[in-house]
């Protein structure tokens, strides 16, 4: 079964780094190029429905600030509620620690990261755990404007690890074909 490790693209690990480094620097609000906000919202969208680059997001995090993230409790799906989960217990290390209000972490699952101001997205990045809780939100909800992205993260993870899904009406396999009503 072929497996890979995934790393963080340079690009996007220099985004965060640059993020960090800002960060620490002033106590002014983050602010990204129009550059680097059209790169942050792709790689949102990553991590949000990629689970290795999830992981590998919140492993940069807890090396650039010396601490471990501990998602603050179980995911809502399997709570059977959408309510957020109770407020983790912080380590010391991270700055950036609180959850988006309600209404606007259900803005971004209805509409996307572009419902976000630059420097929302900007301090979002590097918050594990406002990251955890619209990823969890995200994937408990599973609004249509996710849908595509998630099918095809799911169909990625497919191909990479050579596994085949068979449903009943539906067989994919890892090549890429998808073969509607049609069993081996």
């Amino acid at each position: 079964m072929p497996t890979t490790t995934f790393e963080i693209p340079d690009a996007e690990r220099n985004l965060l780094e640059s993020l960090r480094r800002a960060a620490e620097q002033t106590d002014s609000p983050l602010t990204l190029s129009p550059e680097q906000a059209g790169r942050a919202r792709d790689w949102f969208r990553r991590i949000v429905v990629d689970g290795r680059a999830f992981s590998r997001h919140i492993a940069l995090l807890e090396d650039f600030y010396q601490s471990r993230f501990e998602a603050p409790g179980l995911p809502r799906w399997l709570r059977q509620e959408t309510t957020p989960p109770r407020q983790a217990i912080v380590p010391a290390g991270f700055p950036h620690h609180d959850l988006l209000p309600e209404d606007k972490a259900r803005m971004v699952v209805e509409r996307g990261p572009e419902v976000l101001a630059d420097a929302e997205l900007a301090v979002l990045l590097l918050n594990p755990f406002a990251l955890w809780d619209l990823t969890d939100l995200i994937l408990t909800l599973l609004s249509p404007h996710w849908a595509s992205l998630l099918t095809r993260a799911g169909e990625e993870e497919m191909a990479r690890s050579g596994r085949a899904l068979r449903l009943p009406g539906i067989d994919y396999v890892p090549d890429g074909a998808s073969i509607l009503g049609r069993h081996p």
